[in-house]
């Protein structure tokens, strides 16, 4: 999902692992010149049904660590909204053997660590020397096989995400983004916003949260990554004795649940009083990320919205100055049918109507002319160096393979990413253009600046 085209949303994650050197292939050389990526990684799926991927990298004597686990918001249900980021945090606090001292012990040892939650993972990072790796292996073991559920422990976390969520309350582009998606779902989980609803956070349950944990938390539900300075054959010994006990579990019963096709436009209106600009968030009905269309979606994200070279910020933000900025695309990996959105932040002067009519007209244009083969040609360059750029640090590399095995059928497709990506055509391009971007598909969520008006207030109940 791309960010607002004039404003740097630049999301600068601070790791403390120096960029690992590795050969790179030029990514303006002819394809017929370009080396295939081959990422020479080895696999092991324990017994408890826990896989396991290691690449040695020994550039530098550091380690990370990716764990992927199949659990967000699209496995919560009404009711305990939220849970799934809130187990983010609880996660730091760590099982019986380190829950007072998680993050303590992994500085002390020389590490750091980070999550994140999605609407279909959450993702733990550990970053560490190499003599670090039975310490981080051993508190991982802890938090996999059971945490500390110490209702002290879990109130204040409880206020923590619920300071978060009040926070996004005061960001008028957050409080549109979550009254946009809730109206374009109906019936699937991805209707509500992965910090959850706001009456939900305040009524979770114990049990709730213990039963969630018990549902989800397990090593057959995850992926565990680990590049860096290792040997492949040790790694999977101390994995093994670190991970192999812990108890595989049923098999979750899956989500089931798929959106009905929309079949009429609908729109939301609400004011802001912290809104300065008003803001308009178009919606498109698309595919999930391991549909075969997928990469025509990738491909028209970066021809409409990908910086000042696209379509929609060179002409409604540089030539025509109709809007401050523009943003939106595919809303990240995710495992069932997603949205395709289009954000536009207007000038003051500007009416919301002019905007909107604009964007869809130079929409309409790609689905009838399609893309130049210049323009295709800069997608397929960019994709390439996008990607040898992420192989360029080791964590850039967990991170990679980790996604790729989730998202994209095995982590060996890595290549196959960039190919599927270059094999987009122009007609490809027209076709789903013409297919996706309809009005009866379309969920349209305008934010008036201001009080008053005839937006007539917030709409909503309030909740990435």
């Amino acid at each position: 999902m791309r960010p607002m085209a004039t404003a740097a949303l630049a999301l600068a994650l601070a790791l403390p692992i120096p960029a690992a050197r590795t050969a790179r292939a030029d990514p303006q050389a002819p394809a017929k010149e370009r080396t295939p990526v081959v990422l020479p990684a080895e696999e092991r799926v324990l017994a408890n049904g826990l896989k396991v991927i290691v690449l040695p990298d020994r550039s530098i004597p550091n380690v990370a660590m990716n764990t992927f686990w199949r659990v967000g918001s699209r496995n919560e249900r009404t009711g305990i909204t939220g849970v799934a980021h809130f187990f983010e945090h609880m996660m730091f606090r760590g099982g019986v053997k380190y829950g007072k001292s998680f993050d303590r012990d992994m500085e002390a040892a020389g590490g750091s660590n980070n999550a994140y939650t999605s609407f279909d993972v959450t993702v733990y990072q550990n970053w560490f020397p190499k003599s670090a790796l039975p310490l981080v292996l051993d508190m991982e073991r802890d938090r996999m096989s059971g945490l500390r559920f110490d209702p002290a422990d879990v109130k204040a976390e409880l206020e923590v995400v619920y300071s978060e969520f009040r926070l996004g309350r005061e960001d008028p582009h957050e409080v549109l983004a979550e009254q946009h998606r809730a109206a374009s779902y109906t019936a699937h989980p991805y209707q509500w916003d992965v910090i959850g609803w706001e009456n939900d956070i305040r009524n979770w349950k114990q049990e709730d949260l213990e039963r969630f944990y018990d549902e989800n938390y397990a090593p057959n539900n995850a992926v565990m990554v680990i590049v860096g300075d290792v040997d492949p054959a040790e790694t999977f010994r101390r994995v093994e004795d670190a991970l192999g006990a812990i108890p595989r579990k049923p098999e979750r019963r899956p989500v089931h649940t798929q959106e009905p096709p929309q079949k009429g436009e609908r729109r939301v209106e609400l004011v802001d009083p912290n809104a300065q600009l008003p803001m308009v968030i178009l919606g498109w009905h698309m595919c999930a990320t391991g549909d075969p269309e997928f990469p025509v979606f990738e491909v028209i994200e970066d021809l409409l919205l990908d910086g000042d070279a696209s379509r929609l910020p060179r002409a409604l933000v540089e030539e025509e100055q109709v809007c401050l900025g523009v943003g939106g695309g595919w809303q990240g990996h995710q495992f069932d049918p997603s949205l395709f959105t289009v954000d536009l932040t207007l000038r003051g002067d500007r009416a919301v109507e002019q905007a909107e009519e604009r964007a869809l007209a130079l929409i309409a244009k790609l689905a009838v002319e399609g893309p130049t083969e210049r323009e295709l040609e800069r997608v397929r360059n960019k994709n390439r160096a996008e990607i040898l750029h992420r192989l360029a640090k080791i964590d850039g590399k967990a991170h990679l393979l980790g996604e790729t095995e989730t998202f994209f059928g095995g982590w060996r497709n890595v290549q196959q990413r960039i190919d599927r990506i270059a094999a987009v055509t122009a007609d490809d391009v027209k076709r789903v253009v013409a297919k996706t971007f309809t009005k009866e598909n379309r969920t349209v969520a305008v934010m008036r600046a201001g009080s008053g008006g005839e937006g007539g207030g917030h709409a909503g109940t309030g909740a990435k």
